[in-house]
């Protein structure tokens, strides 16, 4: 993907590999039919990088509190709804179609999931998405006994990335996360999924609301795992938080 936050004579690209290319072989990458000034061509040879997102391994599944084994290093939760899509976007977080497991069927994550991301030795930890209307009472007590347990005296939980569908307006479940997570002093970075199946419009209108809820001058980000929307914005965002709270120590 060709960035278009790139000024001359730095080119940045999306890519499998990070590495540093020839001229030519950067020459022979560009589309016919894209327009790219001659002096970009003429310093590609020592002046084009190609990037890529970083990788995930799945390192720890825990379904009871016993099994929580938080590792000593910065971690992000994804938490939201059960049809929100936190499983598809781990997937293209990843580049990966099967790394996390998807279903049309909201609640198919019922543990919590910790991806070690390298480089840059931390985690994005996938928690049992909330408001599944189709299991059992005690079933939702105890992923939420599960989820509480992981979010309590965590040190290393350096902030929560809340998923909420462009396509609706705030659901009272997310507002009384976001409560949850005010009164706990948890940063949250909020991000829009689904951006392929709400129009501008309405994609638009969601995000300002979110924003003066949350009292931010800047709307949450809006992402597409189908098409890749957003997703190279959003890695930016989980590195920032998380050189941030390296920074400042557990």
């Amino acid at each position: 993907m060709f960035s278009s936050s790139c000024v001359p004579p730095l080119v940045v690209f999306w890519l499998p590999q990070q590495k540093f290319v020839s001229k030519e072989q950067f020459q022979s990458m560009i589309p016919k039919n894209f327009t790219i000034s001659a002096r970009i061509k003429q310093n590609a040879s020592t002046h084009c990088r190609l990037t890529m997102p970083p990788s995930l391994i799945l390192e720890v599944t825990a379904y009871t509190l016993d099994q929580i084994r938080a590792p000593q290093a910065p971690q992000l939760a994804l938490v939201g709804r059960s049809n929100v899509g936190k499983s598809s976007l781990i997937n293209a977080l990843a580049g990966r179609r099967t790394l996390a497991k998807t279903s049309a069927t909201p609640g198919k994550t019922r543990s919590i999931n910790l991806y070690r991301v390298t480089p840059g030795d931390f985690y994005l930890v996938d928690l049992p998405g909330y408001g599944y209307a189709r299991a059992s009472h005690e079933e939702r007590e105890a992923w939420a006994r599960l989820i509480q347990a992981y979010l309590s005296a965590n040190p290393h939980l350096c902030a929560l990335l809340l998923l909420l569908d462009s396509r609706l307006p705030p659901q009272q479940l997310d507002l009384d996360l976001v409560a949850y997570a005010q009164e706990h002093h948890l940063p949250l970075l909020p991000v829009l999924t689904k951006a392929d199946k709400a129009g501008l419009k309405e994609r638009h209108r969601v995000a300002r609301r979110w924003a003066d809820i949350l009292g931010t001058a800047t709307p949450p980000l809006c992402v597409s795992s189908r098409t890749g929307i957003g997703i190279p914005q959003l890695w930016q965002s989980i590195l920032t938080l998380v050189a941030a709270s390296s920074s400042q120590g557990p």
